[in-house]
């Protein structure tokens, strides 16, 4: 399977993220480890058997900020605009996923642009 289809399934529809296997670099040989699944009755005994934990500073207990989800709402946003509504959800998916792998550095216009042209000589 080529590079560019590894996400597609052979009809061409999109994988679900957790049948698709990531690498942190192209040229990696070791993929990067999957997140464990778990069962949500179990994940939620877990919590509610679990002891309370005493704090001084809830928010420095929780950690937790809202600017990740806040910027996946912007950007979804940005990508269905008025002129945009028409978007298959596949295809809306397919272009978020595109957009957080060029923000975070997974890929490269650049490095691909320069792939592109290094094959065309």
């Amino acid at each position: 399977m080529s590079q560019d289809a590894c996400a597609l399934n052979a009809d061409g529809s999109l994988k679900d993220a957790s049948d698709i296997t990531f690498f942190n670099d192209p040229d990696d040989d070791v993929p990067l480890p999957q997140v464990p699944t778990c069962d949500p009755l179990q994940e939620l005994s877990s919590y509610l058997t679990s002891p309370l934990e005493e704090t001084d500073n809830i928010v420095v207990w929780w950690g937790g900020s809202a600017v990740p989800s806040e910027r996946a709402f912007s950007s979804g946003g940005i990508t269905s605009t008025l002129h945009r509504n028409a978007l298959a959800p596949a295809t809306f998916s397919a272009l978020q996923l595109l957009k957080a792998g060029y923000r975070n550095g997974h890929v490269s216009a650049a490095t691909e642009a320069e792939e592109f042209a290094a094959m065309l000589d």
